[in-house]
Protein backbone atom coordinates (compact mmCIF):
# COMPACT_ATOMS: atom_id res chain seq x y z
CA UNK A 1 0.00 0.00 0.00
CA UNK A 2 2.82 2.30 0.77
CA UNK A 3 4.43 1.66 -2.56
CA UNK A 4 1.32 2.57 -4.67
CA UNK A 5 1.31 6.11 -2.41
CA UNK A 6 4.94 6.81 -3.18
CA UNK A 7 4.14 6.28 -7.05
CA UNK A 8 1.10 8.26 -6.98
CA UNK A 9 3.43 10.99 -5.36
CA UNK A 10 6.16 10.11 -7.87
CA UNK A 11 3.91 10.37 -10.75
CA UNK A 12 2.14 13.21 -9.69
CA UNK A 13 5.48 15.07 -8.42
CA UNK A 14 6.56 14.90 -12.12
CA UNK A 15 3.03 15.75 -13.81
CA UNK A 16 3.16 18.90 -11.71
CA UNK A 17 7.09 19.56 -12.97
CA UNK A 18 6.22 18.99 -16.29
CA UNK A 19 3.34 21.48 -16.11
CA UNK A 20 5.57 24.23 -14.48
CA UNK A 21 8.38 23.99 -16.67
CA UNK A 22 6.23 23.53 -20.12
CA UNK A 23 4.31 27.09 -18.78
CA UNK A 24 7.86 28.38 -17.98
CA UNK A 25 8.65 27.98 -21.80
CA UNK A 26 5.69 29.10 -23.24
CA UNK A 27 6.08 32.27 -21.35
CA UNK A 28 9.57 32.50 -22.54
CA UNK A 29 8.83 31.69 -25.93
CA UNK A 30 6.03 34.32 -26.22
CA UNK A 31 8.52 37.20 -24.32
CA UNK A 32 11.25 36.11 -27.02
CA UNK A 33 8.39 36.60 -29.81
CA UNK A 34 7.69 39.81 -28.15
CA UNK A 35 11.37 41.38 -28.29
CA UNK A 36 12.15 39.54 -31.36
CA UNK A 37 9.36 41.85 -33.28
CA UNK A 38 9.71 44.75 -31.50
CA UNK A 39 12.82 44.44 -32.80
CA UNK A 40 11.78 44.60 -36.23
CA UNK A 41 8.99 47.18 -35.42
CA UNK A 42 10.37 49.13 -33.25
CA UNK A 43 8.08 49.42 -30.90
CA UNK A 44 7.85 47.08 -27.65
CA UNK A 45 3.89 47.99 -27.13
CA UNK A 46 2.76 47.21 -31.02
CA UNK A 47 4.69 43.84 -30.60
CA UNK A 48 2.80 42.96 -27.62
CA UNK A 49 -0.17 43.59 -29.32
CA UNK A 50 0.44 41.74 -32.64
CA UNK A 51 2.11 38.81 -30.83
CA UNK A 52 -1.25 38.95 -27.91
CA UNK A 53 -3.65 38.75 -31.51
CA UNK A 54 -2.01 36.10 -32.61
CA UNK A 55 -2.53 34.17 -29.43
CA UNK A 56 -6.12 35.39 -29.19
CA UNK A 57 -6.63 34.10 -33.08
CA UNK A 58 -4.88 30.46 -31.80
CA UNK A 59 -7.18 30.64 -28.79
CA UNK A 60 -10.55 30.73 -30.80
CA UNK A 61 -9.57 28.35 -33.75
CA UNK A 62 -8.60 25.87 -30.72
CA UNK A 63 -11.83 26.27 -29.26
CA UNK A 64 -13.87 26.41 -32.83
CA UNK A 65 -12.09 22.90 -33.69
CA UNK A 66 -12.31 21.21 -29.83
CA UNK A 67 -13.79 22.77 -27.00
CA UNK A 68 -16.89 24.24 -28.65
CA UNK A 69 -17.83 20.10 -29.49
CA UNK A 70 -17.23 19.08 -26.02
CA UNK A 71 -19.28 22.21 -25.04
CA UNK A 72 -21.93 21.18 -27.41
CA UNK A 73 -21.64 17.10 -26.47
CA UNK A 74 -22.49 18.43 -22.88
CA UNK A 75 -25.66 21.11 -23.84
CA UNK A 76 -27.15 17.63 -25.44
CA UNK A 77 -26.32 15.40 -22.05
CA UNK A 78 -27.97 18.14 -19.69
CA UNK A 79 -31.22 17.94 -22.69
CA UNK A 80 -31.18 14.65 -22.23
CA UNK A 81 -30.97 14.31 -17.92
CA UNK A 82 -33.71 17.48 -18.68
CA UNK A 83 -36.15 15.03 -20.64
CA UNK A 84 -35.88 12.00 -18.29
CA UNK A 85 -36.75 14.42 -15.15
CA UNK A 86 -39.58 15.67 -16.57
CA UNK A 87 -40.57 12.29 -17.78
CA UNK A 88 -40.11 11.06 -13.75
CA UNK A 89 -41.92 14.35 -12.87
CA UNK A 90 -44.90 13.80 -15.28
CA UNK A 91 -45.22 9.97 -14.34
CA UNK A 92 -45.29 10.93 -10.45
CA UNK A 93 -47.94 13.31 -11.08
CA UNK A 94 -49.95 10.72 -12.78
CA UNK A 95 -49.21 8.29 -10.04
CA UNK A 96 -49.94 10.81 -6.91
CA UNK A 97 -53.37 11.77 -9.05
CA UNK A 98 -54.45 7.88 -9.24
CA UNK A 99 -53.73 7.10 -5.39
CA UNK A 100 -55.01 10.29 -4.64
CA UNK A 101 -58.44 9.34 -6.86
CA UNK A 102 -57.95 5.82 -5.48
CA UNK A 103 -58.02 7.58 -1.15
CA UNK A 104 -60.67 9.91 -2.53
CA UNK A 105 -63.13 6.89 -3.58
CA UNK A 106 -62.59 4.95 -0.29
CA UNK A 107 -62.47 7.84 2.27
CA UNK A 108 -65.83 8.33 0.87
Amino acid sequence: MDELKTESRRIAASILFFAITATAAIVLFITAAVAWLAGIIGSTAAAAAVTGGFFALLALIVYSVGVRQSIEYLHRRIETVYEVAETVRKGYRYASNVVNSFLSDILK
